[in-house]
């Protein structure tokens, strides 16, 4: 019995010290070297309204951290078009940088790409965006270039950074910001890996030192065949203005557009950042626990051998 305990008390000190030292083997966020790297994040933009949505995750597909030679850095997110279901009705999403109704929410216009600096100042100043060469459905049903790509500089380490950022849909929209619905990108510093090997920014259109958005993505007829009347919906106590609803359109019916969307449309896909580490963590914690058995029983045994004796 002295043996086995000696064993496993060995195997989890080994564990334990597997997970100290896994981390430190990554870069830290000072020390990284000039060059393009691949990084794991995640984008949340959650609405806790309509029985609680995550609009971001779906829309996030890679994150690309590069470093010039001062050391500066820039992070570009790249995305797809999605797709979230809010009562089991589905909706097609993306990030939009013209909707056609422009308002402003908490002082943000509708459309405007930016990132929210340690003071929490808005920047939009040397933000970069690409479109997409395909196109997504808004509500009024037209087809219209969605944000593949932003990109913003980094110049101060944290593990979450607040955006501002529209997202659309065939249904409704909003634009999220740090005194509303927040965009909140967390960025997993310990996993910055030399070889990047997201998509590349395939676009047909780029900006830059962005403001608010308002092309014209008028259809053809000037027809709009969305099923809401009003500019703004309450729905759960969330006013969300609904996606390129025209201020001069009224008591407008037609078919709904909450219809399914195509195939082409990219689906969720949970993952695990660390696997390695979870592993360790996981079996670390077993033997933890086993040794605790083995503890209790040893003691249990003693007390059962002096009862015997005596």
């Amino acid at each position: 019995m002295r043996k086995i305990k000696s064993f496993f008390s060995f195997l989890t000190g080994f564990f334990i010290l597997s997970l100290v030292v896994l981390p430190a083997s990554a870069y830290d966020f000072v020390d990284i070297p000039e060059g393009v790297y691949q990084i794991d994040a995640k984008l949340s933009c959650y609405v806790n309204a309509m029985g609680g949505v995550e609009f971001g995750a779906p829309l996030l597909v890679s994150c690309r951290l590069d470093v010039l030679s001062d050391g500066s850095k820039t992070i570009t997110l790249f995305f797809t078009k999605s797709q979230v279901t809010i009562y089991g009705i589905t909706c097609d999403t993306f990030i939009d940088v013209s909707p056609a109704y422009v308002t402003e929410n908490n002082g943000v216009e509708s459309g405007t790409l930016g990132y929210y600096d340690a003071d929490g100042t808005l920047i939009t100043d040397g933000v970069n965006y690409t479109l997409s060469d395909d196109t997504a459905e808004n509500s009024r049903q037209e087809q219209v270039h969605y944000v593949d790509s932003l990109t913003f500089p980094i110049d101060y380490e944290s593990d979450t950074y607040s955006l501002t950022l529209f997202v659309n849909s065939n249904v409704m929209g909003t634009q999220f910001t740090a005194d509303g619905y927040a965009a909140t990108l967390t960025v997993d510093w310990s996993s910055v890996s030399e070889e990047f090997t997201g998509p590349s920014a395939n676009s047909s259109e780029e900006g830059s030192a962005l403001g608010n958005g308002d092309g014209d993505n008028s259809s053809a007829d000037g027809s709009f065949s969305g099923e809401t009347t009003d500019n703004v919906e309450s729905m759960d106590g969330l006013n969300i203005h609904h996606a390129d609803s025209d201020s001069s359109t009224e008591n407008d019916t037609g078919d709904s557009s909450l219809s399914n969307a195509s195939s082409s449309y990219s689906s969720y896909l949970a993952f695990f950042k660390e696997p390695l580490l979870l592993s360790v963590a996981t079996i670390a914690t077993a033997l933890i626990v086993f040794g605790v058995v083995l503890v209790l029983l040893g003691r249990r045994k003693k007390v059962n051998d002096k009862s015997k004796n005596q």
